[in-house]
């Protein structure tokens, strides 16, 4: 299975929500230790938002671009 390396977060924008798109980024291991590389994600400092509104029309964009939801946490969700 090929793995989804598209993740995005949602974050609160005043009263509404807003979708970041995540970017990956190594953050440990050898380029020729495949199996011992690790990854984080996070949202740039200059990112904008994908999307605004309520905190289901977010989720559903997110699906609607077959992305990953990920929380800021680096906890899959």
């Amino acid at each position: 299975m090929k793995e989804n390396f598209n993740r995005m977060t949602i974050r609160q924008h005043g009263s509404q929500f807003a979708v970041f798109k995540m970017k990956r980024e190594r953050s440990g291991g050898y380029a020729t230790d495949m199996a011992g590389q690790r990854f984080i994600y996070s949202v740039s400092r200059v990112a904008a938002p994908r999307k605004i509104g309520t905190y289901s029309e977010c989720a559903a964009f997110i699906q609607s671009e077959g992305a990953l939801f990920m929380s800021e946490h680096g906890l899959p969700a």
